[in-house]
């Protein structure tokens, strides 16, 4: 019970600050994270797919997109949003966003072999 108000808290201060700082496009990435932990993976996709349509060059919502889909064995979806995330960290020059990607590519591969 206790968990669940805290959790409830997070999720209604996230939003109040969403409607606080609506260019701000952290705050809905860490909504969906809290989605993702109470195991909605359904809302966690959708807030992060909402969020790219506004900032279509936010990589750590593709990079989550990517795990989401991964995990769900939806491997068309994995590939793409790991090409986004690709995308984006050589657009900004980050360097280890990239190496993650080349290594979230060749997961997907292995596990495309496998299924």
């Amino acid at each position: 019970m206790m968990h669940e108000s805290r959790r409830n808290e997070r999720l209604e201060r996230l939003q109040l600050l969403i409607r606080q700082n609506p260019q701000e496009p952290f705050l809905p990435y860490a909504l969906g994270l809290e989605w993702e932990k109470q195991a909605d993976l359904q809302r966690a996709e959708e807030i992060w797919r909402n969020l790219l349509v506004e900032h279509p060059d936010y990589l750590p919502a593709w990079q989550r997109l990517a795990e989401l889909y991964l995990v769900q064995k939806q491997f068309i979806n994995a590939l793409h949003c790991t090409k986004e995330a690709l995308r984006c960290s050589e657009k900004t020059g980050d360097h280890h966003a990239h190496e993650t990607a080349l290594e979230m590519l060749e997961q997907i591969a292995e596990q495309m072999k496998t299924e």
